[in-house]
């Protein structure tokens, strides 16, 4: 579903006799995860600096 999304390529090949998958986020991946990260990271930071262990 990621790589039919454009979000990863996908690499498979062998080792050996052992298979091999390889799965690296594309440029559009790379973008989405950042997009999808950044407001949980901003409320731990929001939180990180008005809050001290003893508030809790």
């Amino acid at each position: 579903m990621l790589e039919n999304a454009g979000l990863v390529q996908i690499e498979k090949r062998y080792a050996g006799r052992r298979g091999r998958t390889w799965v690296r986020p594309t440029d559009v991946g790379d973008t989405a995860l950042a997009e999808e990260i950044a407001p949980p990271a901003l409320l731990i930071a929001r939180v990180e600096t008005t809050h001290t262990l003893q508030d809790w």
